[in-house]
């Protein structure tokens, strides 16, 4: 009797394979066959490891290529499983349902085989509903009138709280961006000091609404110098309008020059004009209008 050990590597292919060992002796020929299963594994094509969805939702086609038993696990009770059990061809068609909240979400789906230690995973970004064209606006502090759009249209899909009783709605229209809306602002009070409030909208049966956020300017104050004051700044106002002024004259002409620089946090834009003698001056930053009285009493040392 003759023992005989035959070593068979480990299959790294996905594919089966199988030999044939013949042992012969004398006229006597006998064979033995080897069969070897595949590697085990699973993979997802690259079309099936992302999916990019509507905020309306929709169903989406996962294409597993695998030769093992596996799992599946989702992370989110917004993507279900549309089919009960894997088909033949391991294609899962998976409903992501309609994105209610006011923010992108993404979930994981995973294919799990734990016997091996491995899985696959998909991931699934959906977007939100478009609902404000902006969310800033700025207004003047001396009040406003105008409008703010909304993407769709149907204006009745629309609800509207103003925070603040400084803010009142006009009305609402079509628009080519799909609704247009009309506030109204009212001027600032004695002591001018900007001030901010919101705009909630609320799209269809939506949970959470989209927020415009309103500044209102602060007034710009009226300055009143002599020939002493060669270099004057004025403090900073506070609030997202910020206003610095610097004034000199030379001490013999009869006007000064300014430079006044509004900054709108990282943006600041910056304008140098004349101003001569109980002048009145109109600056436009941003398309909000503001008005400064400049009344220079002594122009002569």
């Amino acid at each position: 009797e003759v023992q005989v050990t035959i070593s068979i590597d480990r299959n790294s292919s996905f594919d089966p394979r199988s030999t044939v060992v013949v042992f012969t002796a004398e006229d006597l020929t006998k064979e033995i066959k080897i069969k070897q299963g595949p590697k085990p594994g699973m993979i997802l094509p690259q079309s099936s490891s992302h999916f990019d969805v509507v905020a309306e939702g929709r169903k989406i086609d996962v294409e597993v290529q695998t030769n093992v038993d596996y799992d599946i696990v989702i992370d989110s009770d917004w993507v279900k499983l549309s089919d009960s059990k894997a088909l033949p061809s391991h294609h899962h068609t998976f409903e992501v349902m309609e994105n209610g909240t006011r923010s992108k979400r993404t979930a994981m789906i995973e294919f799990i085989n734990s016997k091996e230690g491995f899985d696959a995973k998909v991931e699934v970004v959906q977007d939100l509903y478009p609902i404000l064209v902006s969310n800033v606006m700025e207004v003047s502090g001396r009040g406003w009138k105008g409008c703010f759009e909304a993407v769709d249209l149907d204006p009745n899909n629309y609800r509207i709280e103003l925070e603040d009783r400084w803010l009142s709605f006009e009305k609402k229209e079509r628009s080519a961006e799909g609704t247009r809306f009309y506030v109204t602002a009212a001027p600032l009070g004695d002591e001018g000091l900007p001030r901010e409030s919101r705009i909630l909208v609320y799209f269809k049966g939506l949970e959470m609404p989209d927020t415009l956020h309103v500044y209102q300017h602060a007034l710009l104050p009226s300055f009143t110098f002599t020939t002493e004051d060669q270099i004057v700044q004025s403090p900073k106002l506070g609030g997202r309008n910020p206003f610095a002024f610097i004034f000199w004259g030379d001490g013999e002409n009869d006007y000064y020059k300014a430079n006044i620089t509004h900054d709108y946090g990282s943006v600041g834009t910056t304008h140098t004009v004349t101003v001569e003698l109980d002048d009145v001056k109109t600056f436009i930053f941003n398309d909000v209008k503001n008005e400064m009285t400049i009344n220079l009493k002594e122009l002569r040392k």
